[in-house]
């Protein structure tokens, strides 16, 4: 037995016997592909894998392969004792050249590689692939220089050659240029570069770093337009800043302006101009903004005004234009016997297809005097706070009291106040409601009891409201949406409210009756303003402008079908205000028809006798501002707006038997 064992130890020896080993094998990644003697064994781990060895020459190689790695190889024999092996792979290393002109500091994946500016950088880098993409790992490589745009390259593993070059330009921007007013020519060192408003991304401008300074180059840039000063100023890169806005400076100068005689009160759009110490007045810093885009110049208008406790002299207009800069400037005024005096008012205006009810101020003559030129002196009834403007009026049926509507300009805003004042001049003026509202054109109806008159109380459109004598609740007599004006009513024996309406979508005002109970209207088709109904309930009279020369006539038309009839029929003479006499044979009305005796036309008041062969007279001629009348209701008298004396107030005028 010991022979046999001892023959079979000496040939394993010789020839070797056969043995297995069982080996767990992983790698690194952990998902390598293994191959064991060039057969695919799968990915790893491979787990208990065994291997056979039929002889001690005989060996396995394995080989761990990943995309973006380096194969990893082993050789194992009989002789392994390991029951695990692990295979690290390593990531493929790539040595890059870094070539930059000018020399830049160096950034690898966003992190800084170099301390300063280099000329060339060379390094390895090490490429694999992502498991979760199965995408190459790419590197960007960028250079940065002070005044110079960034540039940068991308490293790939499979890239033919691994030198790279980058080439940094100076850096650039586009000029995004606004000018106040617009259309001005841009230079950028003296070559136009196109005009404002500029903004094209395509055209683009470089600013040169001055590395011996180190900062950038500037440049300078000019706009230009005509009527302007020239706006010079010197731009750099200024940390990438494209906006330029650019506040063009007009032409401006200050100028000193005296008066003969001295001590005139010089306006400028109406506002008095600061006087110095002397008399003379001075105006700091007068803008000349150009009038159009050639760059004309504008030229001021101003008046001069000067007025002492027993002399006036005539506003003096005069201009002052650039002048080449020039400072001094004097002005000669001759004296004046009359005033010129605002009145504030209101218009209707179109916006669109709507109507407006908008401020309005128109300039007046007033005579110093208070008398009629042929001596008779009315009496004044109203004496208001300045800044107040007595608007229209309506004389109570019974005598003893005028009713107006007063107004006022608050924050821009128009305003009006209702009042009434004794007709025998007695007592002081009574307001009538708080003043809140817009209430216009107010007439007393026939009986006395009630005011009409039109409002905004409830909306933005003007309606027909009325109000007892000594009432505070106001009762709404029309509703729709448009501007109803001028009521008036006829006798209590056929009540019917006649009044002005402006419709939305028509270009004229129209004449509208309503019965105040029910509500209905009458669109009566004729155009016209400020209608009146006789007290015989035959006729209205009313106002048409002549579309030709923007001049009032005044007209009648009777409720039977009579067609309107033309009772002025004087184009170029301006007729208002018609009023009807307590008979119904008159009217009185205002009229520019006659002059003074300087040859200027102004407002008097007037009366037309309607009876077959009646004529004309003129009842006042005192070279004031002198409309809106009313008769006394006995007919003796008429009660008027003037700005005689040099205010606004109620007059009344005594006509003779």
């Amino acid at each position: 037995m010991m022979r046999w064992l001892f023959i079979c130890l000496s040939l394993c020896v010789l020839f070797g016997c056969k043995t297995s080993r069982t080996i767990t094998i992983t790698t690194e990644p952990a998902d390598a592909r293994i191959r064991i003697n060039g057969h695919d064994r799968g990915y790893a781990p491979l787990r208990k894998e065994l291997f056979v060895f039929d002889s001690a020459n005989e060996s396995y190689r394995i080989v761990a392969q990943r995309p973006g790695f380096r194969d990893e190889a082993l050789i194992i024999n009989r002789n392994e004792t390991r029951d695990q092996i692990k295979l690290v792979l390593k990531p493929h290393v790539v040595t890059v050249t870094i070539q930059v002109e000018p020399a830049a500091q160096i950034m690898v994946d966003d992190k800084l590689v170099t301390t300063g500016p280099v000329p060339i950088y060379k390094t390895p880098l090490e490429f694999s692939v992502d498991p979760r993409t199965n995408q190459w790992k790419l590197y960007t490589v960028s250079a940065h220089r002070e005044g110079y745009k960034s540039a940068s390259r991308t490293v790939a593993f499979h890239d033919r050659d691994h030198e790279y070059f980058i080439r940094l330009e100076p850096v650039d921007k586009p000029l995004n240029v606004t000018s106040d007013p617009p259309g001005a020519t841009v230079y950028l060192d003296g070559e136009a570069i196109g005009a404002t408003p500029l903004n094209d991304p395509q055209q683009v401008f470089q600013f040169e770093y001055d590395d011996l300074n180190d900062r950038f180059a500037n440049r300078e840039l000019k706009v230009v337009k005509p009527g302007y000063r020239e706006h010079v100023e010197q731009i750099s890169y200024d940390d990438g800043r494209t906006e330029y806005s650019i506040k063009l400076q007009p032409f401006s100068k200050s100028v000193e302006i005296v008066s003969d005689p001295p001590g005139a009160t010089i306006l400028l759009n109406g506002k008095p101009l600061r006087k110095q110490p002397d008399g003379a007045t001075s105006l700091d810093n007068l803008i000349f903004e150009p009038i159009n885009e050639a760059g004309e110049l504008p030229v001021f208008e101003f008046v001069a005004q000067h007025k002492t406790a027993d002399t006036e002299w005539y506003p003096q207009k005069f201009t002052i234009a650039w002048d080449e800069g020039q400072t001094h400037y004097q002005v000669v005024m001759r004296e004046i016997r009359i005033m010129k005096m605002p009145l504030l008012t209101w218009r209707l205006e179109r916006d669109g297809r709507n109507w407006l009810i908008v401020p309005d101020e128109i300039e007046t003559t007033a005579s110093k005097d208070i008398a009629e030129r042929g001596g008779e002196t009315p009496l004044r009834l109203t004496r208001l706070v300045q800044g107040n403007f007595i608007d229209t009026l309506s004389a109570s049926p019974d005598g003893r009291e005028v009713l107006f509507n007063v107004l006022s300009l608050r924050d821009g805003e128009l305003r009006s106040q209702m009042m009434r004042v004794p007709t025998d001049g007695s007592g002081a003026a009574a307001m009538i409601g708080e003043g809140r509202f817009l209430d216009l054109t107010p007439s007393f109806s026939a009986d006395g009891r009630e005011i009409y008159f039109s409002s905004n109380r409830v909306g933005r459109f003007q309606n027909i409201w009325s109000i007892p004598i000594n009432g505070v609740f106001p009762t709404q007599r029309t509703d729709r949406e448009r501007h109803d004006l001028w009521p008036s009513l006829n006798s209590e024996a056929k009540p019917r409210l006649f009044f002005q309406a402006m419709i939305e979508n028509s270009p004229e005002p129209r004449i509208f009756i309503s019965q105040r109970d029910p509500v209905a209207l009458v669109d009566t088709g004729i155009a016209g303003t400020q209608p009146r109904i006789g007290p015989k309930n035959d006729y209205v009279v009313y106002c048409v402008i002549n579309s030709e020369t923007g001049k009032r006539d005044i007209y009648r038309f009777s409720e039977q079908g009579t067609p309107p009839e033309n009772l002025t029929n004087t184009p170029d003479i301006d007729e208002c205000d018609p009023a009807w006499s307590p008979d119904g044979s008159r009217i009185a009305f205002a009229s520019d028809r006659g002059a003074d005796q300087d040859g200027r036309r102004n407002f008097d008041i007037w009366i037309m006798d309607l009876t077959p062969g009646g004529g004309l007279q003129q009842i006042t001629n005192n070279t004031s501002h002198d409309d809106n009348p009313q008769w006394d209701p006995l007919g003796n008298g008429i009660y008027f707006r003037s700005n005689r004396g040099g205010d606004w107030a109620i007059w009344r005028h005594e006509l003779p038997e």
